[in-house]
């Protein structure tokens, strides 16, 4: 009788999965495959964090520069923690870490760019992180000597053309429109008015 009893489970079982596998059933069996794939798709990208600091500066710097990034994010009630990085492939190359206070909306970082730690037409990579805040750019430094001749404007023989500087210092108009950062200073004599 027990006997019986499984035997007949058995068939039941046999029965149900060979319905399963043919027409009857197959339809909702691959409905079912795709909603448990589509699910298993969407609830990872659901956590992920996108992009929201805006990062601003020069992303092609010289090397043997220093250049300003300002980061930009979203004023918040709360003091915040960022850290300012800058990476290879590898390793971690530079790294600064600044507060933002409640309200603030950027934060600024200065950077030294100088052989052996950055190289000529190299790629590197910004990442700004925080409590539920990220960003990242792409950086190429520049060779020194291939940004000289990109700086200099090249005009018709009768126009009188001058290169562009990348100091402040050497722009003719710098004293005339920020005169208080000349004030005392050596270098007014070598300001061309």
């Amino acid at each position: 009788m027990i006997t019986e009893q499984i035997s007949d489970r058995y068939e039941m079982q046999k029965q149900y999965l060979d319905a399963i596998l043919t027409n009857k059933m197959k339809p909702v069996f691959i409905i079912a495959i795709v909603a448990v794939a589509m699910i298993g798709v969407m609830v990872p990208s659901s956590f992920a964090i996108s992009d929201n600091i805006v990062i601003e500066g020069n992303f092609n710097p010289i090397n043997r520069s220093e250049e300003l990034f300002v980061v930009n994010v979203d004023p918040s009630n709360e003091r915040r923690k960022i850290t300012f990085s800058i990476y290879d492939s590898e390793t971690v190359i530079f790294s600064r870490t600044s507060q933002i206070n409640s309200g603030a909306t950027f934060q600024n970082f200065y950077v030294a760019f100088f052989p052996p730690l950055f190289q000529d037409n190299s790629r590197y990579i910004i990442e700004v992180t925080g409590p539920g805040l990220i960003g990242r750019e792409l950086i190429t430094i520049v060779d020194e000597t291939s940004s000289k001749t990109k700086d200099t404007i090249t005009a018709s023989p009768d126009v009188q053309s001058e290169p562009v500087t990348n100091s402040f210092a050497e722009n003719k108009y710098s004293e005339k429109y920020f005169p208080h950062y000349f004030k005392n200073s050596e270098d007014t004599k070598n300001v061309i008015v």
